[in-house]
């Protein structure tokens, strides 16, 4: 499907694939991000990447397209639904379902966290979405409080943000150290080795370690320091910072953290 705007840069009331852009929301990595309502009215999101010719963009874009591709390969209802994809000579472009509430990033403060079993409750929504990922053949590799939100509609958790996935099938070069966010990296990607399903469930153990502590179960004063200490030390006990919690729930976060 084909876009119908042709401006240097998309603005209000563009139309990509149907879709018309209503608000910028923010400044991406590849692009830029915009609110605007679907051909039925519905709301959705439209996120860019500019269409350059020269080599950094021509890597961009495939990775770009490759997050469209492996999104069509995936129906799961806390999954973010690729709606349309498409390109013209400025922009390739990808619409999706406008999913409204909250991140989970905004849970992971001491003075602001949810209750354990909320908490339980979200992740393990989000780990039965990536189980449906990871039987599909496909690796998120970026798993974190803010690639969780929550979709208040339908108080369930919702997984966004597949722009690192890998497909195991294909990618079996893939590194680590390629692309990720640190503190939620597994060490044998910090090792640079190949991501793996394991990858992403110490991402969701540091996630749920987080939720439930307010903070990390590795700290640092650098990133050198944060590398070292995720690849050589233990994680701080949970139970010490979270007291009260069942055994269970402690052993099952201390699993997902050794890989």
């Amino acid at each position: 499907m084909a876009p119908d705007a042709s401006s240097a840069a998309p603005g209000p009331g563009d139309r990509f694939g149907g879709h018309a852009l209503v608000q910028s929301l923010t400044e991406g990595s590849l692009g830029p991000v915009w609110r605007a309502t679907g051909p039925n009215g519905e709301p959705a999101v439209i996120k860019f990447c500019a269409v350059r010719d020269d080599p950094s963009t021509d890597r961009a874009l495939r990775r770009f397209a490759q997050e469209a591709r492996l999104l069509e390969r995936l129906r799961h209802p806390d999954i973010v639904r690729l709606r349309a994809f498409g390109a013209d000579r400025l922009w390739s472009w990808m619409a999706f379902d406008f999913v409204d509430g909250p991140d989970l990033s905004q849970f992971t403060t001491p003075s602001f966290r949810l209750s354990p079993f909320q908490a339980v409750g979200l992740i393990t929504q989000a780990a039965e979405a990536l189980d449906h990922a990871h039987r599909s053949g496909i690796v998120h590799r970026d798993i974190k409080p803010e690639n969780l939100r929550i979709d208040l509609a339908r108080r369930r958790v919702c997984v966004l943000d597949f722009g690192i996935a890998v497909d195991l099938a294909r990618d079996r070069s893939a590194t680590g150290l390629a692309a990720g966010t640190p503190a939620y990296m597994a060490p044998e990607l910090l090792a640079g080795q190949t991501p793996s399903v394991a990858s992403d469930v110490f991402a969701l153990g540091v996630t749920l370690f987080e939720l439930l502590a307010g903070e990390r179960p590795w700290s640092a004063p650098s990133l050198g320091a944060l590398l070292r200490a995720i690849a050589q030390d233990p994680p701080q006990p949970l139970v010490a910072l979270c007291r009260g919690l069942p055994g269970a729930l402690t052993d099952a976060v201390q699993a997902a953290l050794q890989g």
